[in-house]
Protein backbone atom coordinates (compact mmCIF):
# COMPACT_ATOMS: atom_id res chain seq x y z
CA UNK A 1 0.00 0.00 0.00
CA UNK A 2 1.44 3.32 -1.37
CA UNK A 3 -0.94 5.68 -0.30
CA UNK A 4 -2.54 7.37 2.91
CA UNK A 5 -6.61 7.53 2.72
CA UNK A 6 -8.05 11.27 4.12
CA UNK A 7 -11.01 10.81 5.74
CA UNK A 8 -13.79 12.76 7.35
CA UNK A 9 -16.07 12.05 10.78
CA UNK A 10 -18.95 14.23 11.61
CA UNK A 11 -19.43 14.26 14.86
CA UNK A 12 -22.72 15.04 17.23
CA UNK A 13 -21.66 18.26 17.93
CA UNK A 14 -20.94 19.76 14.68
CA UNK A 15 -17.36 19.39 14.66
CA UNK A 16 -15.61 18.16 11.26
CA UNK A 17 -12.64 16.05 12.16
CA UNK A 18 -10.11 15.23 9.05
CA UNK A 19 -7.83 12.39 9.57
CA UNK A 20 -5.31 10.54 7.32
CA UNK A 21 -5.24 6.69 7.65
CA UNK A 22 -2.03 4.58 7.40
CA UNK A 23 -1.16 1.18 7.26
CA UNK A 24 -1.63 1.57 11.15
CA UNK A 25 -4.93 1.98 11.28
CA UNK A 26 -5.39 -0.60 8.18
CA UNK A 27 -3.87 -3.17 10.10
CA UNK A 28 -5.88 -2.08 13.17
CA UNK A 29 -8.85 -2.90 11.48
CA UNK A 30 -7.67 -6.37 9.89
CA UNK A 31 -6.92 -7.45 13.76
CA UNK A 32 -10.78 -5.61 15.21
CA UNK A 33 -13.39 -8.12 15.76
CA UNK A 34 -15.80 -6.10 14.03
CA UNK A 35 -13.58 -6.57 10.89
CA UNK A 36 -15.49 -7.72 7.99
CA UNK A 37 -14.92 -6.58 4.66
CA UNK A 38 -18.33 -6.78 3.22
CA UNK A 39 -19.22 -3.81 6.18
CA UNK A 40 -17.94 -0.95 4.00
CA UNK A 41 -19.43 1.74 6.62
CA UNK A 42 -17.99 -0.02 9.67
CA UNK A 43 -14.62 0.04 8.24
CA UNK A 44 -14.06 3.27 7.09
CA UNK A 45 -15.94 4.72 10.20
CA UNK A 46 -13.21 2.37 12.19
CA UNK A 47 -10.46 3.87 10.02
CA UNK A 48 -11.40 7.14 10.77
CA UNK A 49 -11.59 6.53 14.20
CA UNK A 50 -8.17 4.87 14.35
CA UNK A 51 -6.00 7.48 12.77
CA UNK A 52 -7.88 9.96 14.96
CA UNK A 53 -7.37 8.17 18.46
CA UNK A 54 -3.79 7.75 17.37
CA UNK A 55 -2.97 11.30 16.40
CA UNK A 56 -4.75 12.33 19.22
CA UNK A 57 -7.84 14.08 18.38
CA UNK A 58 -9.91 11.65 20.38
CA UNK A 59 -9.32 9.74 23.41
CA UNK A 60 -12.80 8.18 23.55
CA UNK A 61 -13.46 4.08 23.25
CA UNK A 62 -14.57 2.39 19.79
CA UNK A 63 -18.24 2.49 21.12
CA UNK A 64 -18.19 5.67 22.73
CA UNK A 65 -16.65 7.42 19.29
CA UNK A 66 -18.88 5.52 17.11
CA UNK A 67 -22.37 6.50 19.30
CA UNK A 68 -21.07 10.00 18.48
CA UNK A 69 -20.34 9.99 14.81
CA UNK A 70 -22.97 11.43 12.56
CA UNK A 71 -20.90 10.26 9.19
CA UNK A 72 -17.60 9.09 7.94
CA UNK A 73 -16.33 9.40 4.94
CA UNK A 74 -13.18 9.38 2.27
CA UNK A 75 -12.58 12.98 1.57
CA UNK A 76 -13.08 13.75 -2.34
CA UNK A 77 -9.41 13.57 -3.12
CA UNK A 78 -9.14 10.68 -0.66
CA UNK A 79 -6.07 8.95 -1.76
CA UNK A 80 -2.96 10.85 -0.89
CA UNK A 81 0.12 9.84 -2.95
CA UNK A 82 3.04 9.00 -0.64
CA UNK A 83 6.85 8.91 -1.05
CA UNK A 84 7.83 5.12 -0.20
CA UNK A 85 11.78 6.38 0.23
CA UNK A 86 11.04 9.01 2.95
CA UNK A 87 10.98 7.73 6.51
CA UNK A 88 8.12 7.35 8.36
CA UNK A 89 6.22 6.39 4.89
CA UNK A 90 3.99 2.84 4.63
CA UNK A 91 6.07 0.39 2.40
CA UNK A 92 4.86 0.18 -1.19
CA UNK A 93 3.66 -3.06 -2.13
Amino acid sequence: MAARLVVHAEMDDGQILEATCDQRDYAAWEIHPLHDDDRPVTRIRYLAFSALNRSGWTKLSWPAWNAACVSADAADSALVDVDPTRAGQPAAD
